[in-house]
C-alpha cells in the first residue's frame, strides 16, 4: 500500500486502512461432498472502515424494528483500481493490525458511465468468532485492546514546486519544506497536506543571508517574505555595515552556493543584538505557523547549517568573488570576499569564536522556548561539543552512512551516527543516495536500524538522475516497511 495514503472520493480524502481480503471456498472432498476453506485474494487492500451512524433495522409487516440491538453495522469505501472489483458478498476483511474481522454482506458497485476509479462501498458485519488465521486472540470487550502508538516515521525534503504531487508519492509522515516564495499554489498544497494529517517543518538556513532582492525576493508577488524580512531588517538596517561580516571593502561570503555571479553573505552572529535575535525568532515562528497568511501550522522549524562556530571550509577565499551588495542594499561597487583569516582576526575572539558561539546558541535556546512543548527545531550540521557547548537536539544526521562530521573513516562515521540517532526520538536519520546501488550506500542498514529503534528516517540525493531514482526507491522501501508495521491506519 506504499504510495496510497488516502482513499479518493468526490468530497473528501479519507485515511486508509490496509486489510487482507479472504474468500471462503467450497471444495469437493472427492466423496460427493464439500468442505469449506479460505484463500487470500488480496493481500493488502486500502479501504476506509467506519461504524454506521445508525442501527440496522429490518422491515416487517407493521413497519420496522431493530435488527440486532447489540450488533453494530460497519461500512467501508475502497478504490476498485486496487483490485477491489474482485471483492464480493461472503468475502472477509481481516484487519490484522487492529485484530478485527468483518464479513462483507453487501457490495454497492458503480454502474453506467462511472469511471474505473469510482469508489465501491461495502456493508460489513463484525465477526468476533470463526476468524481464521488471526495471530492475536480477540479481546471480547466492546472497546477492544488499545492500539499501539506509532513509533516509526518517514520524513521528506521539498523545496519550491517539488511539493506538487505529494499525494502520489510513497507514504510519508512529515516534510521539511523550503518555502522560498509565498506562492499561492504552494501554500494551498501545504494547507492540504496539514489537513490530511501530515506534518511539516519550515526550512531556514541560519548561516547566510539570501541573494539580492532583485535576484531573490523582489517587490512583486509572490514575495519571498522571509528572505526579504531578513535582508531588510537584519542584514541592512540604517547602516552599510549593519550585521555584516564586513572588513573595509570586503565581506564574508558563503562559498556553497552561487547564482548569476553572486555569492551569499555570511550572517555575522557576533554582531546581532538580543533584540534583533528576539525579532528573528518571532518572525520564524510566525511564518511557520501561518506561511503567507495561510493557516497551516508547522510542527516546528528545520535549521540548516546549524553550526556553533564559523568554520574555515564555509568561507569563500577567492578575493574576486562578489556579493550582490555594496555599501548599501544592491549598491555598487559590489563588495568582494574576505578570507577566513581576515574574518577570524576581526570577529573570532582571538580564534575561538566565543562571541559567535554564544550568540547562536542563545538563538537556538530562544527558538526552542518560543516553539513551546508541542513543536521543536531540528538542527542540521554540528554534532560536536566545544568547550562544553553543543547544539541542542533534535539533530539531523545527514548523509549518516559517510558524513565527515561524525568520524575519520566510513565505519566510524556510520557507527557514531547510529549511536547519536537513538539519543533522541525526534532525531532524523538520513542517507544520501547516489547513482550507485542503494545496497552499497547504507540504505538497507539505515532501514534496519530505524526498524529496530524507531524514530524519523529520510533520504536525500546527490542531484544526479541516478541518485534521485535511488532516493525514490529507498522511500518506497521504507514506506513498505512502515505498512508492514500497520501504519498508516
Amino acid at each position: 500500500m506504499a504510495g496510497y495514503g488516502y482513499t479518493r472520493t468526490s468530497r473528501s480524502r479519507l485515511p486508509d486502512r490496509s486489510v487482507r481480503v479472504d474468500r471462503r471456498l467450497r471444495v469437493d472432498d472427492g466423496a460427493f461432498g464439500t468442505y469449506q476453506e479460505w484463500t487470500t485474494i488480496i493481500q493488502q487492500y486500502g479501504v476506509r472502515l467506519w461504524p454506521d451512524s445508525s442501527q440496522k433495522v429490518r422491515r416487517v409487516d407493521l413497519g420496522e424494528q431493530i435488527a440486532d440491538s447489540v450488533q453494530t453495522a460497519f461500512r467501508a469505501i475502497g478504490d476498485p483500481a486496487r483490485n477491489g472489483r474482485t471483492i464480493r458478498v461472503g468475502d472477509r476483511f481481516v484487519d490484522l493490525v487492529n485484530n478485527r474481522c468483518y464479513d462483507v454482506i453487501a457490495v454497492v458497485r458503480n454502474r453506467g458511465r462511472s469511471p474505473y476509479s469510482a469508489m465501491h462501498q461495502f456493508e460489513l458485519r463484525r465477526v468476533d468468532d470463526d476468524c481464521h488465521e488471526v495471530d492475536v486472540p480477540y479481546d471480547s470487550s466492546e472497546a477492544g485492546a488499545p492500539l499501539p502508538d506509532q513509533t516509526h516515521f518517514i520524513m521528506r525534503h521539498f523545496s519550491n514546486n517539488e511539493i506538487f504531487g505529494w499525494e502520489s508519492l510513497p507514504y510519508f509522515d512529515g516534510m521539511v519544506y523550503n518555502l522560498q516564495y509565498d506562492d499561492p499554489l504552494q501554500l494551498a498544497e501545504i494547507a492540504a497536506l496539514v489537513a490530511a494529517g501530515r506534518r511539516w517543518w519550515r526550512y531556514y538556513d541560519v548561516l547566510d543571508y539570501p541573494y539580492t532582492a532583485t535576484l531573490f525576493g523582489g517587490t512583486t508577488p509572490p514575495l519571498a517574505t522571509w528572505f526579504n524580512w531578513l535582508r531588510n531588517n537584519i542584514q541592512f538596517s540604517g547602516s552599510a555595515s549593519h550585521r555584516r561580516f564586513r572588513v573595509g571593502d570586503t565581506v564574508g561570503l558563503f562559498l556553497g552556493s552561487e547564482a548569476s555571479g553572486q555569492f551569499r553573505e555570511l550572517i555575522a552572529w557576533p554582531t546581532i543584538s538580543p533584540a534583533e535575535r528576539s525579532a528573528i525568532v518571532s518572525q520564524m515562528v510566525a511564518l511557520a505557523l501561518s506561511p503567507g497568511g495561510v493557516l497551516a501550522p508547522a510542527s516546528g522549524v528545520f535549521l540548516d547549517q546549524a553550526w556553533m562556530n564559523l568554520e574555515d571550509f564555509q568561507t569563500e577565499e577567492n578575493v574576486l568573488s562578489e556579493s550582490g551588495h555594496g555599501d548599501v542594499e544592491e549598491g555598487s561597487p559590489k563588495l568582494t570576499a574576505v578570507g577566513y583569516a581576515g574574518l577570524e582576526a576581526a570577529f573570532g575572539d582571538g580564534g575561538t569564536w566565543d562571541t559567535h558561539r554564544a550568540s547562536i546558541l542563545a538563538f537556538y535556546a530562544d527558538l526552542d522556548l518560543a516553539l513551546g512543548s508541542s513543536r521543536y527545531a531540528i538542527k542540521n550540521a554540528d554534532h560536536r561539543t566545544i568547550s562544553g557547548d553543543s547544539v541542542p537536539k533534535p539533530w539531523m544526521f545527514e548523509n549518516a552512512w559517510n558524513s565527515g562530521n561524525d568520524g575519520s573513516t566510513q565505519p566510524e562515521r556510520w557507527a557514531n551516527a547510529k549511536a547519536g540517532f537513538v539519543t533522541d526520538p525526534r532525531n532524523l536519520l538520513s542517507i544520501k543516495c547516489h547513482a550507485v546501488a542503494n545496497a552499497v550506500q547504507g540504505v538497507p542498514e539505515a532501514i534496519a536500524h530505524w526498524l529496530e529503534f524507531g524514530g524519523w528516517l529520510s533520504f536525500t540525493d546527490d542531484g544526479s538522475a541516478g541518485g534521485i531514482a535511488n532516493r525514490e526507491l529507498a522511500y518506497a522501501e521504507a514506506a513498505a516497511v512502515l505498512a508492514s508495521l500497520g501504519f498508516p491506519r
